[in-house]
């Protein structure tokens, strides 16, 4: 995955916090005005992380990158290689992985 999408992801969901600021939701236009900065500031922090974990000898950036694809082909179910069985399902430990509805709140 991108960087550029990964930033761009970031913005939204900064987009979607705002609308929640004043603990009422309030619709937010997501619009290039107030989150171009955000966006460019994200992504230059990306940019520069994904510099010092290839000079520092990590593979931090490349493991978040090559996760949240995988993460997103398989809930958009498109199907990697690596499946426990022919019928195109992901494989177990794919989907122990995968982000849950219990892994987000929850509005009552």
């Amino acid at each position: 995955m991108s960087l550029v999408l990964i930033a761009l992801t970031l913005a939204v969901i900064h987009c979607a916090i705002d609308e929640w600021k004043t603990g009422m939701h309030q619709a937010v236009k997501f619009s290039e005005t107030p989150y171009s900065t955000c966006f460019a500031d994200l992504l230059y922090t990306l940019k520069e992380w994904e510099k010092y974990t290839i000079q520092s000898g990590l593979k931090a950036c490349e493991t978040l990158r090559r996760d949240l694809l995988k993460v997103c082909r398989t809930n958009a179910g498109i199907v990697d290689s690596g499946n426990d069985s022919e019928s195109g399902s992901p494989s177990t430990e794919t989907r122990k992985n995968l982000l849950s509805k219990m892994h987000f709140a929850r509005w009552e």
